[in-house]
This record gives structure tokens, sequence and C-alpha cells, in this order.
């Protein structure tokens, strides 16, 4: 019964409400009971916050020792700021009580979005915040509760905020997780897979310079009073092969059907073209833009950026390449990278999980965007035993074959997804195209002026 009223005053606590505290038994035998209690809510809150299959870390054990021993050091403070001896016990069992409520009330919540279809990134990021904030709430409301500040006011800020300080840090910091997921099985296949590739990285990034100046002093020049394409395409994940073939298609594609030949850059991370193709990195993508800027008349030519990568659910794209440090590529700093290269008319086609994230910082009246998935969606087919993506083979290999116009071939590759999601039973990816209105005027003009060569 009385630890029915222990929990009913943690959760007073957690509401900034007052638990008639001379009603309850704050001793030392009540805290080492809510300790047990709350170490059984904390190994429930951790099994459901975390994928299976899972496995039991012993360590966690220990430092949840070390999180009661803090416990008690904030019992002391408050005692020797308050100069009350009974806070040594008292606040601790508050602070429990407080600690199993939010984790019986956090339990299903995390249950739920662990296992929701594509949660948004942010909303796990603003529920940590959240719980910091409420964190608080018990310690301020507990030690108002226990004293009655009846000595001088400068001893209240103290009073306050070292608890809250102390408590806070070994509540976020110091507590480890009982369960993590269990990566063995990766582990062991990766054991067994191909060893990493053997090549110079010193060498390959002095060379990277050299080799995008040549191709950009190789670039056709524009010509005047026609509508010429300028293409990039970039594999950015450099440990499948898929993204690096879908990378090679589409540069052949553009030469072949688009009149594009001479006017193309393509970054690939592969070992196999190491020596052929520069790097996909945020700085050569940069080169590349600004190079082929310097060689289009921006009011009449149109830029062609193709990136296929892995995607995150905070809207980066994967440059990688083993053991390079490379970084990765965001949606608001690709729209940088084309702000200033100076570049007016473009299509941006992003082929990547959650890559309809790219959308809203790229589009304007002069640019079509067009990705493979919402911003909340996962794309298919990069695995290893394919030479395409479902959107790449769906839009370039499918769509643009029967098309010139990349809207239409966006329709058709709509339908395919959409059949081919079906058969396979994955989850809609809802391919995304924003709309361009002045930009689709040149393209009419560009597909006009192409069909007459």
């Amino acid at each position: 019964m009385h630890l029915i009223k222990l929990l009913l005053a943690g959760c007073q606590l957690l509401l900034g409400w007052h638990p008639k505290v001379n009603r309850l038994q704050l001793t030392a035998g009540w805290f080492w009971a809510l300790a047990m209690l709350s170490l059984l809510t904390e190994l429930a809150f951790d099994f459901a916050a975390v994928l299976p299959p899972r496995l039991f870390d012993l360590n966690a054990l220990q430092t949840w020792a070390v999180f009661l021993l803090v416990l008690l050091s904030i019992g002391m403070l408050a005692a020797r700021w308050c100069r009350q001896p009974s806070l040594i016990w008292q606040l601790p069992v508050l602070l429990l009580s407080a600690d199993i409520v939010r984790n019986l009330l956090l339990l299903p919540v995390y249950n739920w979005l662990i296992h929701a279809p594509e949660t948004p990134w942010q909303v796990y990021q603003w529920l940590w915040y959240g719980s910091i904030i409420w964190l608080a709430i018990p310690v301020i409301t507990a030690l108002r509760s226990l004293q009655p500040w009846q000595y001088r006011r400068r001893q209240i800020l103290p009073a306050i905020s070292h608890p809250i300080i102390v408590y806070l840090l070994a509540s976020q910091l110091l507590l480890a997780d009982f369960w993590q997921t269990d990566y063995s099985e990766y582990y062991k296949n990766a054991e067994t897979a191909e060893s990493t590739p053997n090549f110079n990285t010193e060498r390959v990034l002095f060379r990277q310079a050299a080799m995008l100046d040549n191709i950009i002093a190789g670039l056709s020049p524009q010509r005047p009073e026609v509508t010429d394409m300028y293409t990039v395409h970039v594999a950015g994940y450099g440990e499948q092969d898929v993204f690096m073939k879908e990378a090679l298609f589409t540069e052949q594609l553009f030469a072949d059907t688009f009149a594009a030949e001479g006017r193309q850059i393509t970054l690939i991370n592969n070992p196999e073209v190491i020596d052929s193709h520069p790097l996909a990195t945020v700085s050569n993508l940069k080169t590349a833009l600004n190079g082929l800027a310097g060689v289009m008349d921006l009011e009449e030519d149109i830029l062609f950026l193709f990136i296929t990568s892995h995607g995150s659910k905070n809207h980066w794209l994967s440059f990688s390449l083993y053991n390079l440090p490379l970084n990765n590529l965001s949606a608001d700093y690709l729209a940088t990278l084309i702000k200033e290269s100076g570049i007016r008319s473009k299509v941006v086609v992003v082929s990547a999980c959650f890559s309809g994230g790219f959308i809203e910082p790229l589009q304007d009246n002069n640019s079509l965007i067009i990705t493979a998935a919402r911003d909340d969606r996962h794309s298919f087919g990069c695995s290893d035993d394919t030479d395409m993506t479902y959107f790449g083979r769906a839009f370039f290999q499918i769509g643009l074959a029967e098309t010139k116009s990349f809207t239409d071939a966006f329709e058709i590759a709509k339908q395919h997804l959409s059949e081919w999601e079906n058969e396979q039973g994955y989850p809609a990816s809802e391919p995304q195209i924003s709309n361009a209105p002045e930009l689709l005027n040149k393209l009419v003009k560009w597909a006009s002026e192409l069909s007459s060569l």
C-alpha cells in the first residue's frame, strides 16, 4: 500500500505538484526497495527501446550501482545546502519514485516507436530533449516539498542547481543500456566477406585535383543559341557496385540519347574505377559544379545532376569508400553548392532512401527535383546482385527509353515501382517530383532542339 503512495508521489513530482511528504516513509529501507523496482523498470525500458536480436550487457549493472551512489550524493548535497540531514534519504527516495513512474510511462511509447514504420528521426530527438527537461522537474518539486526555504536566499540557487546538474548528468550520461542489439551475426558475416581493397590512400587523394582539372579542361564549349545539357553523375557509396553501375549507365545514356558527350563529369566511389574516375566527395562535387558553370551559358543551358547512394532519415547522402575519410552530403549543403556555382536551370535526381528530404532545400521555379522516395520512406533494390536500383531501373532504363520528358518518365517509373513493390511486399517508396514551371518550358525547347539534331 505504501509503495502505491510513493509511486503516486513520483507521479505528482513529474507533473510539478507537491506530494504530501509528511505522510510518506522516506527512509533508507524504502530507498533500497525502490532501487530494485527502478532497476526492473529500467531493464524493461531498455528492452523495449532496442530492436531484436537483443544482448544483455552486464557492465550496465556497474553503472547502475554508481547511479545509486550519485542519488545518495544528491541527497547529501541537498542536506548540506539546506541544513536538513533528513534530506539524505528523503530526496533520493522521491527521485527514485519519479524515475520509476517516468519509465513506466515512456515504456509503451518507445515500444511503439521502435516498431512503428518509418518514425521520423526528429521524434526521437525531441523525445530525448523532453526527457532531459522532465528530469529537472522532480528535483525542484521534491526540494520545495521537503524544505520550507527558511535559510538565506543566497542558498536557494546552489541548493537547487547542484542536485539538478548532478541528477541530469547521471541520468543521461552515466547510465548504460542494459540491452543492446546483437550484431554478432553481422560482424561474423563481415569477417568472411571480401577483404577491404588495398589502395594507396594518399596517392588517391593527391590525384583528385589533377583528374578533375583535366576533365573540366576537356569539356565541350557551350553552343550559342542552343540549349545544351551538362551532366554530373555521382555514385556516393563505394562498398557496393550497384551505385557505380548506375552512375556509369546514366553517363552512357546521356551520351547516347541526350547528346551530352563531352559535357559530362562522373564522380564515383569504387575501387574498380579509382584510377579512371574522380572520387565522389563533397569537395569534388563543388569543383565539378563550378567547372561546369564556367563553361555553361548560365541563362540558356541546363544542369542535370544525378546522385545515387544510401540515404539517412536526417537527409544525408553517404559518400564512403572503405578507409578513406570522406564527408557525407546533406540536402542543405547540396543546395548551397549549387547556389554558389551560379547555375540556375537544373534537373536534380536523387536515388536514395529518404531522398524526398532534398526537395525543399533545392526547390525553386528553375529546378526540377526528382527523388526515389518520400522524405520518410525507403527506396529499394540497392543490393550487390543487381546492376540498378529499383528507381534507377524504372526511371532511366524504362522511363527515359520511352520518352525524353523527365516528368513523363517519372510517371512511368512511378507506376513500375508501385507494381514491383507490391509484388515483393515492400512498403511504398512514394517517389517525389517538384513543380518547376519556368524550367519545364526550357526543357520543352531543349527536347525540341534535341530531336532536330
